[in-house]
């Protein structure tokens, strides 16, 4: 639990004497335990964490605020592709302390193809079919049905295959140093030669992205509550896009939206980030609930939306003590 206390947050170990407005005698502790300096991670969204002294006024990170709450701080930082280093800011007892860690984000390979839609005056069963699709590291190298392929400057890349009698499978797979990434889609044709597409069988939908809520979470009145939630992308977007998380009330999963109740707040962090294809974020709703907060159970539906992809709701029920 976190009481409420906005303060920018983010440092390396750093160990300060100061008697000015601290207790006399006390270090002045600024700190980040997670991630480490020199951090290599998959994934541009990073939830930074460490200690700094409880007599903090300030704490900056990267400019934005961080939750504090007896010596702890945490807060979500965004990353560029490459090398980042997230500079932190800290006041104590009227000192400054200034600090940084390196994190280098590099993004997951994927490789995309367009599922062949066929033509209705093409007999699939004697002629080859058209297999399109795009890798999103231009230097890698991709194989379809073990068959090399050659890869455009942008990433794009186009070759035939020929399917059976019933239809055939298309697996693509992409390597790029130690990185590699495949699909596999499922080609049926019917009694004419003409492919058939079903979202549901051919394997389409096993690379939508998805979206893990926990159902329910309990909270205390006065106190600030994480609650952790997963988002994977998948294949779904095909390129980095900005994601959207909306809150509505909920009585019940078929009543209609209504505001969440005065007191009751819900935000999700960070707020309106990039995310890549194919990628795994750990990110969160912080929830406060205000000291006379009626007692009980709420409802709300969160709700993700990614541009150009996927949508995703769930009701999840609060329960205040």
């Amino acid at each position: 639990m976190f009481k409420k206390k906005w303060i920018s947050a983010i440092a390396l170990v750093l160990v300060v004497t100061s008697f000015a407005g601290c207790d006399t005698g006390k270090e002045a502790v600024f700190s980040i335990t997670s991630p480490l300096t020199d951090t290599e991670t998959r994934s541009n969204i990073v939830k930074v964490e460490g200690t700094v002294s409880s007599t903090a006024s300030s704490v900056e990170i990267n400019g934005q605020s961080a939750w504090v709450d007896n010596g702890s701080f945490f807060a979500w930082v965004e990353l560029e592709e490459g090398t980042n280093i997230v500079k932190g800011t800290a006041v104590i007892g009227g000192t400054k302390l200034d600090d940084s860690v390196t994190v280098t984000f590099t993004p997951n390979l994927t490789v995309f193809l367009d599922y062949p839609n066929g033509g209705t005056q093409v007999d699939y069963r004697v002629s080859p079919v058209t297999v399109n699709g795009r890798v999103t590291v231009p230097g890698a190298s991709v194989t379809v049905n073990d068959s090399p392929v050659s890869v455009n400057t942008d990433g794009s890349f186009s070759t035939k295959v020929q399917l059976g009698e019933d239809g055939g499978t298309l697996e693509v797979i992409a390597v790029s140093g130690d990185d590699q990434d495949s699909l596999v889609y499922s080609v049926p044709l019917d009694d004419a030669g003409h492919v058939v597409f079903d979202p549901y069988t051919s394997g389409f939908l096993d690379y939508n992205g998805s979206v893990d809520f926990p159902d329910s979470v309990t909270v205390t009145r006065g106190d600030i509550t994480v609650m952790n939630w997963t988002l994977l992308t998948g294949k779904s977007i095909d390129s980095p896009q900005v994601y959207y998380v909306t809150i509505t009330g909920k009585e019940n999963y078929s009543a209609g939206d209504k505001p969440l109740p005065s007191g009751l707040s819900v935000t999700p962090v960070p707020v309106d980030p990039v995310v890549y294809p194919n990628t795994e974020y750990s990110l969160a709703f912080i929830i406060e609930a205000s000291a006379d907060l009626t007692p009980g159970t709420y409802s709300l539906e969160a709700s993700v939306f990614v541009q150009e992809g996927f949508r995703s709701s769930q009701r999840i029920v609060i329960t205040v003590g």
